[in-house]
């Protein structure tokens, strides 16, 4: 798979994961917010499930997905490691490039999709 369609396809998936965390945690956070119990405390009544899941559920999917997120996003600063160790270099020497790896992953001032910078 090439480096563009495999960052592609990590950015994504990372977009659909921030979506499921957003969501799980309205979920525990408005719909099903914590409290409650009751004379009935430890048992489920309907009113405490939202899509078939109670709040416990909701939270370690919160947790798990956040997870699989961070995991992406390691992923995604892997893929732009050569990029990343340009820029403390392009600001150091008040460069009008941003440098790009070129496709031997040497890192070089490429012309190509690089964006010139104006004076400041």
């Amino acid at each position: 798979m090439k480096k563009a369609r495999l960052n592609a396809v990590v950015d994504s998936c990372a977009f659909v994961l921030v979506l499921a965390i957003v969501a799980s945690g309205w979920v525990t956070w408005i719909v099903l917010p914590s409290g409650g119990g009751g004379p009935r405390a430890g048992q489920t009544a309907a009113h405490e499930l939202f899509l078939g899941w109670d709040r416990g559920t909701w939270r370690s999917c919160h947790v798990y997905v956040g997870l699989a997120f961070v995991g992406l996003i390691v992923l995604h600063l892997l893929l732009h490691w050569a990029w990343i160790r340009c820029i403390p270099r392009f600001f150091a020497r008040g460069q009008t490039r941003i440098c790009a790896p070129d496709v031997a992953g040497d890192e070089r001032e490429e012309t190509v999709g690089v964006r010139e910078l104006p004076d400041p």
